[in-house]
């Protein structure tokens, strides 16, 4: 059994947030710390290629990513640069890069395989309209439930990481975490995700100068073998938790703020 880095991506921006879609592309949203502008790059993860980088739109600042599916990618813009309540709808389709609709008027709610589903909310109601996925036309008003809307955005194929403090793993996931961490100056807690016979984790240790180190680790967990390990922040003030996932069998790893690393399991 072996890892294998398929990919490893850097910015020059601060990587502020990073999505997968269910058909394999990772959607990157990276930061100027400077200007506070926005630029999003597109990576597909099954051939391992650089889809477009550092797009902008005309609005560089209040813009953001609401979800990625089917190869659309839906940014919404805030109400006021003040108050970051989302709003308005921008369907962007990766392939084509170009932006396909927009409307003003609805707040990004879901997606399903058919439809796209937007809302306007206010004081003392909310709205529900389907919407056309090419097109962005209104096709009817729905009833509201959530239920309907949401259903098909939960992935059984994504894994997040666990609080192990809050977690009682079993007997062998918790003998090669506190074997680990035994001499180590921790801080914080430990991160894990148990994925098929794999343990994955990461803790965040003491250096001598007060800053901390973010350590990653893969383990088989009946052989109790390591397999990979990595520093995924060298030198932090702070902690940086969630800093891996497992989407669709890959591992997604976010290095240092400015660098993606996708692993395989071989």
């Amino acid at each position: 059994m072996k890892i294998k880095k398929s990919i490893s991506y850097t910015n020059k921006n601060q990587i502020w947030r990073l999505l997968l879609s269910n058909s394999g592309i990772m959607v990157l949203q990276t930061m100027n710390k400077e200007t506070k502008e926005v630029s999003f790059s597109c990576i597909d993860i099954n051939n391992e290629k650089i889809v477009f980088e550092d797009y902008q739109f005309e609005e560089k600042n209040w813009i953001g990513i609401e979800e990625v599916k089917d190869d659309v990618i839906y940014f919404h813009n805030y109400l006021q640069p003040d108050l970051p309540i989302h709003n308005g709808i921008i369907a962007f389709s990766i392939e084509e890069k170009k932006v396909l609709w927009q409307n003003e008027e609805l707040i990004y709610d879901s997606s399903d395989s058919e439809f796209v589903y937007g809302k306007i909310v206010t004081f003392d109601e909310q709205k529900i309209f389907k919407l056309e996925k090419l097109t962005g036309k209104i096709i009817s008003e729905i009833p509201f439930d959530i239920s309907t809307t949401k259903a098909e955005n939960f992935s059984p194929n994504e894994y997040f990481p666990l609080n192990y403090s809050y977690t009682i793993p079993e007997e062998k996931v918790k003998n090669i975490i506190e074997k680990k961490i035994k001499k180590e100056n921790i801080a914080g807690f430990v991160e894990y995700i148990i994925y098929e016979e794999f343990l994955l984790f990461n803790y965040h240790s003491v250096n001598k100068n007060g800053n901390m180190k973010n350590q990653f680790y893969i383990y088989e967990i009946e052989k109790n073998k390591k397999l990979y390990s990595d520093i995924l922040n060298k030198s932090v003030k702070s902690f940086a938790p969630d800093s891996f996932y497992i989407s669709n069998g890959k591992i997604i790893l976010l290095k240092e703020k400015f660098t993606v690393e996708v692993l395989k399991i071989q």
